[in-house]
């Protein structure tokens, strides 16, 4: 299929367009002169329908599926005839001249059978287009970047452990290892220079097949590499929580591209979590168990997710999950890298007399079925234009001088201060949630406006601090009882706060400091749609799914509305207990901090607990919620960390205790 006017990229048809079939199969002939028929939309901006080819067209990634009769019409609008004529298998490939980076048709493979692999195919047609001067995507073709494997390769023994103790004691199907394709080198079908770096794939070495009729799955998961953000294994690698799906089979074929494949095989719930191993520094796992077929209840579920917490736990020895301290620092790095790529580009583009005509960053509104990487319609999406030209061979660039051609779509748009006032009140999670970005990529926006703190963030410590001057107003005796300071931060979020208006959207609860190897899901209900989950004691969280009420900015889009925070709880001291986890030396206890209990009676408990000698001074510290140690020397300091803890929802203290000689 090629351009429908005069190259342009209005529409891509197969009508006059040179093509293949068995004469023999009165099927696939018919089928031919239905699709002859049809014109598919081959511009971001189009209302049409795009169609398998548009989608190929504009991604120019390949795309394959065993059975096309899986799709909705509006992603095969052939859907219909498809099942009349018994057509199945079906496998799209971009085609570029040698050189030039634009598209300038798709190849489309169409067979009456399933089929669940195409490496063959992938192999013959690129083979074959290179006998007429003309190339795919680079196929198996790995850049030429220095690999250090033994960084990741230490920790793959204890996490095949892992996935086979889990599989073995829960009755799993299959658990797989996924890392980024640049950190082992893998070849796949789907490189790009602009996608490389954020491609991932399985490590076949360190995947666990428990059921044998999983193996192709196991395979075909191997062969089709996922984008960071497609998936429940892609959304892991963007945070630090788990991500988890009640059924992946029931999730569209853009936001999770082996939707097909998973429902050959009857694979429902499964779960992803990227954790690091203190053996490999900052390398990233993210393993992915998929749950049994019989367990598909809300409750079953979530009895099954609350068991495999509990084995992770007792099996993972060096592994831990990624703190948020980690994100932020890596952001931060990362923005420096990426600033440090734009002055370079920028000079060599002036330094070689090039016009540059793309931006490096752009915040665009993604239109629906645009192809990889895409996102709902009216949501926000951060990309960067900017080549990876260190990870591609000399040979395989683009001729430096052809002109690059824009990738940006005429619908693009940035995110107003005013619309980002309105998030204000809540979490930036929840805020970022509701834009459709990651958190690293509203802060980045964030800054664009001067704005290095996110507001909340900073109105809750001045809460914190008027609720610490309340108390010394309190005591001073003879003081006015009616001189109350209010709750800022409540004030503020209940009158930004405004109606809940997703649908099947899932709100993620702020929690604290995560445990190491645990993650957290409670009773809440469970639904098809991808959710983040976050890691907290030795359960998963799955937090609630929201009724649609209406649009807040008349965007038809599934994004979540920002959750109105509750504010803290005034003397929580005397309102309720508190689980206390303390560490001293190699020691580690846990217990509950009673109500009536002040700075002295939690030091006297942790000298009984850890049987610290009566001559030894004791030098205690919280973790707040940036992360960081503070020191816990009085009543009032003990307060403080007990609002912290509420702030955060978190439902347990981490204390550090030293030991000092008097």
């Amino acid at each position: 299929m090629g351009p429908g006017k005069e190259g342009k990229p209005i529409g891509a048809s197969t009508r006059e367009q040179p093509y293949f079939l068995d004469p023999n199969c009165e099927k696939l002939v018919n089928y031919r002169e239905i699709s002859a028929n049809y014109q598919f939309s081959a511009e971001v901006d189009c209302e049409g329908a795009l169609g398998l080819p548009g989608r190929v067209f504009l991604g120019k990634l390949p795309e394959w599926t065993p059975d096309v009769r899986l799709f909705t019409p509006y992603e095969y609008p052939r859907v219909n005839y498809a099942q009349c004529l018994d057509v199945r298998g079906s496998v799209a490939i971009p085609v570029f001249e040698r050189g030039n980076c634009s598209c300038l048709g798709v190849v489309e493979v169409v067979m009456i059978t399933q089929k669940m692999n195409y490496d063959s195919e992938l192999n013959s047609i690129c083979s074959a287009l290179q006998g007429v001067n003309l190339r795919s995507c680079e196929v198996q073709c790995v850049p030429q970047i220095k690999l250090n494997v033994s960084c990741y390769q230490a920790a793959l023994p204890e996490i095949l452990e892992v996935l086979r103790s889990l599989c073995k004691a829960h009755n799993l199907p299959l658990a797989q290892t996924w890392i980024p394709c640049v950190q082992q080198g893998k070849r796949g079908s789907r490189h790009s220079d602009e996608n490389y770096a954020r491609c991932v794939s399985t490590v076949d070495s360190a995947c666990y097949v428990n059921d044998p009729s999983l193996f192709s799955f196991h395979k075909a998961c191997s062969e089709h590499h996922l984008l960071r953000g497609q998936g429940i294994v892609g959304r892991a690698f963007n945070i630090n929580q788990p991500s988890f799906s009640s059924d992946v089979s029931a999730l569209s074929k853009f936001e999770y591209p082996l939707s097909h494949h998973a429902r050959m095989f009857n694979l429902k719930g499964a779960v992803a979590i990227r954790l690091r191993s203190t053996l490999t520094g900052s390398t990233d796992f993210v393993l992915e168990f998929f749950l049994p077929s019989y367990c598909i209840g809300t409750n079953e579920q979530k009895l099954m997710l609350e068991s495999l917490s509990s084995t992770v736990q007792n099996v993972c020895r060096t592994l831990r999950v990624v703190t948020n301290k980690e994100i932020e620092d890596e952001a931060s790095l990362e923005i420096r890298e990426l600033n440090s790529l734009v002055v370079s580009h920028s000079k060599s583009l002036c330094d070689g007399g090039q016009e540059q005509n793309k931006h490096n960053f752009l915040v665009k509104s993604s239109q629906k079925h645009e192809g990889e990487g895409e996102c709902s319609k009216g949501k926000v999406l951060l990309e960067s234009d900017q080549k990876q030209e260190d990870l591609v061979k000399d040979d395989e660039k683009c001729s430096v001088g052809k002109t690059t051609e824009k990738r940006y779509s005429k619908n693009e748009k940035t995110v107003s201060l005013q619309i980002l006032q309105q998030y204000f009140a809540g979490s930036l999670k929840d805020a970022a949630k509701s834009l459709g970005v990651c958190p690293t990529t509203l802060k980045r926006i964030c800054r664009q406006y001067g704005i290095n703190r996110w507001p909340a963030r900073k109105i809750k410590k001045v809460n914190h601090s008027l609720k610490k001057l309340q108390v010394v107003i309190d005591s001073v005796h003879g003081a006015d009882k009616a001189l109350q300071l209010p709750s800022l931060y409540k004030e503020i979020a209940n009158a930004s706060c405004f109606e809940d208006n997703t649908q099947g959207n899932n709100i993620v609860h702020p929690v604290s400091e995560k445990d190491k190897h645990s993650f957290y899901v409670s009773s809440s209900s469970l639904s098809p749609s991808t959710r983040n989950l976050s890691p907290n004691s030795s359960r998963m969280e799955i937090a609630s799914k929201e009724k649609d009420r209406g649009s807040a900015h008349g965007e038809n889009s599934t994004r979540e509305a920002p959750k109105c925070f509750s504010g803290c709880t005034s003397s929580l001291l005397h309102k309720e207990e508190k689980c206390i986890k303390v560490v001293c030396g190699s020691e580690k206890v846990r217990f509950r901090l009673k109500p009536p209990w002040r700075f002295q009676d939690l030091k006297q408990e942790i000298v009984r607990r850890c049987n610290i000698a009566n001559n030894v001074s004791l030098n205690l510290k919280y973790m707040d919620d940036d992360s960081e140690w503070i020191l816990l020397t009085c009543d009032a300091d003990l307060e403080e960390c007990i609002h912290v803890c509420n702030a955060a929802n978190a439902h347990r203290v981490k204390i550090s205790a030293s030991l000092g000689s008097t």
